[in-house]
């Protein structure tokens, strides 16, 4: 009696359960069918106070080529601006995961691109970055804007119209320009910032600093700059001054467009989306549901939860171990890898067997019936890469019949190709 006391239980546990999943798929079906999208905060998207679509069109509106990039960082048109704004006080996980690639921002400048950052010093990819660019030791001194860096000191409490009230109740401050300043800066007689608090950074070079009490010198930079090879990067600790809400304050909108439009010269001024749950659209509640990291866990949580009252109705099943995607090739294992083929006197096989894992992967996939040629994986790539995806030159040479990567940079940037090419090939159904 007792046996079939806990099978009835169990049998009533999941019928509950399936009718709470039915419902959460209602309300999320409902969700998603709904006009308003999802607006992230930093995301020019978003007109929200803590959005950034006001320094987006104002970039427009002085007629800048400005566009939104949704792809990822491994996807940036070589030669552009990429701009970057974030917070880690509004997702604190950014502190601890990284949610950029920076090795695909170094290659971004070795290519001549530029990154202009407003982000706190708090985020992961910052204190990465900036642990980068100090070991390499790779700063241009002669593109600094002016001999010394600019120096604000405190002004009035508030903004212009008396409110400068932050998040939490924290009160913005302004701090005024000297006459002093890089020429980069010419136009900015003031700003205001909700914080003053910074870390050191040692891969950077001041271009702005403020008064701050609490600092050694009597000053503390926000607004700093590196360069490597040609590239050109700025970082700003005080990412709130672009947020919609606080760019029309002080001088905020003439600091962050001379920031960009020094840094871009010209080119083309991207503003990465990826990092803020963005793909090919617009995401909804439901479409970030599933492709948003949370969401997923929401859902691993619920099918956890499922399966464990399963177990209580009926009996074990024998289940199929779902397909493990294959590990993302870092670049210190490609690197790695080549030395240890050059020392055995194999450098070509390198390439060779990183190519020849792809086209297994396509044949595990059933996008072939066969093991494809290298004109084939060409054409693959052609028809199956998302619009605006380039394969590497050198790697379209090496597919064509041509040499190997005459170095290890050309073969970390191959490497890299094929390892999009094998991420998008998993997430199409095979």
């Amino acid at each position: 009696m007792a046996e079939r006391r806990v099978a009835g239980d169990g049998r009533v546990m999941l019928l509950a359960l399936a009718l709470f999943l039915g419902l959460a798929a209602w309300i999320i079906g409902h969700l998603s069918s709904s006009r308003e999208p999802y607006q992230p905060p930093y995301s020019s998207y978003s007109s929200n106070a803590a959005g950034v679509r006001a320094l987006y069109e104002l970039l427009a509106a002085r007629g800048n080529d400005v566009s939104r990039h949704l792809l990822s960082e491994h996807e940036y048109p070589q030669g552009s601006c990429v701009v970057i704004a974030d917070e880690s006080a509004l997702n604190p996980f950014k502190m601890l995961m990284n949610p950029l690639d920076v090795k695909a921002l170094e290659l971004h400048l070795r290519d001549g691109g530029s990154v202009v950052i407003f982000c706190d010093d708090n985020m992961a990819f910052v204190s990465e970055l900036d642990e980068l660019l100090s070991s390499l030791h790779a700063r241009e001194e002669d593109w600094t804007p002016g001999e010394a860096a600019a120096l604000a000191k405190r002004g009035a409490a508030g903004g212009a119209s008396g409110s400068g009230t932050w998040r939490g109740g924290m009160q913005g401050q302004q701090f005024d320009m000297a006459q002093s300043r890089p020429p980069l800066l010419q136009g900015v007689d003031k700003v205001e910032i909700a914080h003053s608090w910074n870390q050191p950074q040692f891969g950077f070079e001041p271009l702005l600093e403020i008064e701050d009490s609490s600092s050694a010198s009597g000053f503390s930079p926000i607004v700093s700059f590196s360069s490597l090879e040609g590239g050109r990067i700025v970082f700003v600790n005080a990412p709130e001054l672009v947020t919609n809400d606080w760019i029309e304050r002080a001088d905020n909108h003439r600091l962050a467009l001379a920031l960009i439009e020094g840094t871009a010269q010209g080119a083309p001024v991207l503003f990465d989306e990826h990092i803020h749950g963005y793909d090919a659209q617009r995401m909804t509640a439901g479409s970030l549901l599933t492709h948003s990291t949370g969401g997923r866990l929401t859902l691993v949580a619920i099918c956890c939860i499922l399966l464990m009252f399963l177990s209580l109705a009926i009996l074990p099943a024998r289940i199929q171990p779902s397909r493990t995607p294959p590990r993302r090739q870092a670049s210190e294992m490609v690197l790695g890898q080549a030395s240890l083929f050059q020392r055995a006197g194999f450098v070509s096989g390198s390439l060779r067997h990183i190519v020849d894992g792809l086209k297994h992967e396509l044949l595990h996939g059933h996008y072939y019936g066969h093991l494809p040629s290298d004109t084939e994986l060409l054409d693959w790539a052609r028809l199956n890469m998302p619009s605006g995806w380039k394969i590497d030159p050198q790697l379209e040479n090496y597919l064509r019949g041509g040499g190997f990567p005459s170095s290890n940079h050309a073969l970390m940037k191959a490497s890299l190709c094929c390892d999009a090419m094998r991420r998008h090939a998993w997430q199409r159904p095979g």
